[in-house]
């Protein structure tokens, strides 16, 4: 099994505002995910960081292998194009 990203203890604060706190998850190969959620509650800033796009400000995570991931989630996000890609 391959890890796509993986999210070590990983919360995400905005000023006072907790969004993410001490998640702790791993994305294999061939995963689906789904979030849900009012607006505010985190749900793209969730997806930035298994993207590595963001820095928890607590914990570890993002993207081991993006190449298979970022055209689901790119297309999540509304984009059109893939930055820095190598």
């Amino acid at each position: 099994l391959v890890a796509l990203s993986k999210l070590d203890r990983v919360s995400m604060r905005f000023g006072a505002k907790t969004v993410i706190d001490n998640l702790s998850a791993t994305l294999l190969r061939g995963d689906k995910v789904g979030l849900i959620g009012p607006n505010g509650a985190g749900k793209t800033t969730l997806l930035r960081l298994i993207l590595g796009e963001l820095e928890p400000t607590a914990g570890h995570g993002g993207a081991a292998m993006l190449v298979p991931l970022l055209s689901e989630f790119d297309v999540a996000l509304g984009r059109t194009t893939v930055a820095n890609e190598e």
